[in-house]
């Protein structure tokens, strides 16, 4: 009669055995998801320096993306996984949803993604399809073939009245992208994202049934942001001032801004030369050229301006050290600024009590685009 423990053991090789094979069976029966294929309907977009993502949903040459990609009113670039690049047409908005539709005819024919019906389910399995830090892919040979044309993959965390939250990683350069379930539907486009490790939100694709069904744009659109601001007299009385200023751009062809500035070394200066004074407020509207697209995108201004100049005055006498402020006084005055990458360098000409005067701006844009409309 064979020891207990050698009965034990075989006991415990067929179970283990037994557990196994229908693990791997299920395995085997379950398919990979054809990633590849679904990346053949993604899409590069461009407008003026921004990145994002878009997707093909019928063979007519239909693209969503997010309309926060679009607000500038530029017409958007696209390119395609084996290097097509077209001009898109807007043809719907919905900014409150955060959608937008495209047509392209030219890339009619080619692999699209069906939008799903069904909405998304709290657990269920999805992947983001897109471009995250898309101008960094040709930055160094170390990321050739990656982050353009990726994917990665989460579940479904939350479904919201509007959004639905998903833990899939979504990053800049990911808005506009499609978020598909495990059969390369799309259950939403990449829309937002928080600040925490994998906490982000797409916008349910039924809004792209909607806007398919009853398309609108919106009348008037654009974008907002902030700036750090620095600006320098030439006059040789003139402090420089240190601020921020509030921008608003109107389709990327009015822009008008408000900035509020405090100087710098204002009393060192009238101690020094009797009298001091600087620009300590700026209202400008300006009306806006872009040139290129992308990384190089330019941008020229040119407009007027109204500075609020203020000032400090000084005596020095063998007993004491007089200041007083000078009277506040509004200028009127035109600008001109080039801009790249959120920066700009801007030339102020301002008319003062002697005649015209000139100042030389600095804007740098912290953190760029805040907000659409």
């Amino acid at each position: 009669m064979p020891p207990l423990s050698l009965l034990f053991a075989c006991a415990l090789f067929l179970c283990s055995n037994a557990g196994a094979a229908p693990q791997a069976a299920s395995q085997a029966a379950m398919p990979d998801a054809p990633v590849e294929a679904w990346l053949d309907s993604v899409l590069v977009l461009v407008t003026g320096s921004a990145w994002c993502s878009a997707v093909l949903i019928d063979d007519q040459g239909t693209v969503a993306t997010a309309y926060h990609c679009i607000a500038s009113g530029r017409r958007p670039q696209l390119t395609t996984r084996d290097g097509q690049q077209v001009l898109a047409r807007v043809v719907a908005t919905a900014p409150r949803e955060d959608l937008a539709l495209l047509e392209a005819p030219e890339l009619a024919g080619r692999p699209f993604l069906a939008v799903r019906e069904a909405s998304a389910q709290r657990g269920e399995t999805v992947w983001a399809l897109g471009h995250p830090f898309a101008p960094q892919a040709d930055s160094s040979p170390l990321l050739a073939g990656t982050l353009q044309w990726s994917a990665s993959r989460g579940v479904v965390s939350g479904v919201g009245d509007r959004l639905v939250q998903i833990d899939a990683a979504l990053n800049p350069g990911n808005s506009g992208g499609p978020v598909v379930d495990q059969i390369g539907r799309i259950v939403g486009i990449a829309s937002r994202r928080l600040s925490g490790d994998n906490v982000a939100f797409i916008t349910p694709a039924q809004g792209l049934a909607a806007l398919e069904d009853e398309p609108t744009k919106a009348a008037l659109g654009g974008t907002w942001g902030a700036s750090v601001v620095a600006l320098q007299g030439m006059d040789i009385h003139a402090a420089p001032s240190l601020g921020a200023a509030l921008q608003l751009g109107l389709r990327d062809r009015v822009l008008v801004r408000a900035g509020l500035l405090f100087p710098i070394s204002q009393r060192w200066t009238a101690l020094s030369l009797g009298s001091s004074s600087w620009a300590a407020g700026e209202l400008a509207t300006s009306l806006r050229l872009r040139a290129g697209r992308g990384r190089w995108s330019t941008t020229f201004d040119l407009g007027g301006a109204c500075l609020l100049i203020e000032g400090v005055q000084a005596q020095i006498d063998e007993d004491a050290i007089h200041l007083w402020a000078a009277p506040t006084a509004l200028r009127p005055g035109g600008v001109v600024a080039v801009g790249m990458a959120g920066s700009s360098l801007r030339v102020l000409v301002v008319h003062g009590e002697d005649g015209w005067t000139s100042m030389l701006g600095v804007d740098l844009g912290f953190p760029g685009t805040m907000g659409i409309f």
